[in-house]
């Protein structure tokens, strides 16, 4: 007797999430071994010397040309302080997100009615290419993450067609637009 639409379903649901939360656990087990390289130190240094206001005024001289005071100085700041000098620690909130995103664009695909397995082949294509960029295991890309994780949110939010909810959705965008410049795309998309 073959299965029903709905046990295929769950079982590709399952599936999907273990390999998902597989491929989650491989991104660790490399962030395990990597160490703070390049600019991770100048960052951290300007961090730990800069004052928080000056993060978030945007005419201000930066550390770097780039106007990310969520993606980089807060994120920065606050693993510092929460972590100490534990690369596992950045990384490891670099691949929660980078999961985060994942499953937000397995989501989005669900939302946008697309059939099983389309979904789970989201998020593991997803996740998959952040792993196989070396966004997941440098420190240095976390805005990267963020920025993708809000614009998935925020699309999932704007396909609610509800007013609060598009409301939600901007404020989501623009948080990820403090993360990295790279949000503005969604409007666009």
């Amino acid at each position: 007797m073959r299965p029903g639409r709905q046990e295929t379903e769950r079982a590709l649901r399952i599936g999907g999430a273990l390999l998902l939360g597989g491929l989650a656990a491989a991104c660790l087990f490399v962030a395990s071994h990597e160490w703070f390289h390049g600019d991770d130190f100048s960052f951290l240094h300007h961090v730990r010397e800069a004052s928080a206001s000056s993060w978030w005024w945007p005419f201000g001289e930066r550390h770097w040309p780039f106007y990310r005071p969520l993606g980089m100085h807060s994120y920065y700041w606050t693993c510092l302080h929460a972590f100490g000098l534990s690369p596992f620690a950045f990384l490891g909130i670099s691949v929660a997100f980078g999961t985060a995103t994942a499953v937000a664009a397995g989501g989005v695909a669900r939302r946008l009615g697309l059939q099983a397995p389309a979904p789970a082949i989201t998020s593991l294509a997803l996740l998959s290419s952040l792993a196989g960029t070396g966004v997941l295991t440098s420190a240095t890309t976390f805005h990267y993450v963020a920025a993708l994780l809000a614009t998935n949110v925020s699309l999932a939010l704007f396909l609610d067609e509800t007013r609060a909810r598009n409301a939600a959705s901007a404020v989501v965008l623009m948080a990820g637009l403090l993360c990295n410049e790279i949000a503005a795309l969604v409007p666009v998309a």
